[in-house]
């Protein structure tokens, strides 16, 4: 399996994330009648990790995921359930051994266009 199914996997397996947003959980792009709140997640960047006499087969992978909703105070409850789940996550998901996820940023805005306030957590 891939990278992403294990972090597909990961969310929709977790309680907390998966009381607010049920399966709502999508790579790259939220579809537009998609009820709210809901989780588009993308992969940002990844590199291979070598060690001194040897490339590994070890990928740091970077994940930006946003959070959409129609309410602050629940997007901020949505992101948060997603840096529960991530944060410092060890172990194996869908076949991927994944090795240790760490939280790195999150910003929070209103997108006009939409009428939806988001919620972008990165995490490498």
């Amino acid at each position: 399996m891939s990278i992403h199914a294990a972090i597909y996997d990961l969310l929709t397996n977790d309680t907390g994330v998966s009381t607010l947003v049920s399966t709502r959980i999508y790579p790259t792009l939220i579809p537009q009648d998609t009820a709210k709140p809901a989780i588009a997640f993308t992969q940002i960047s990844e590199f291979p990790i070598a060690s001194l006499i040897a490339d590994t087969d070890i990928l740091k992978t970077r994940f930006q995921f946003d959070c959409v909703d129609l309410d602050y105070d629940d997007v901020k409850a949505v992101g948060a359930a997603v840096i529960g789940a991530l944060q410092r996550y060890q172990g194996t998901n869908a076949g991927t051994e994944i090795i240790d996820i760490e939280y790195q940023n999150r910003i929070d805005f209103f997108d006009e266009s939409s009428d939806l306030f988001r919620d972008t957590i990165d995490v490498i």
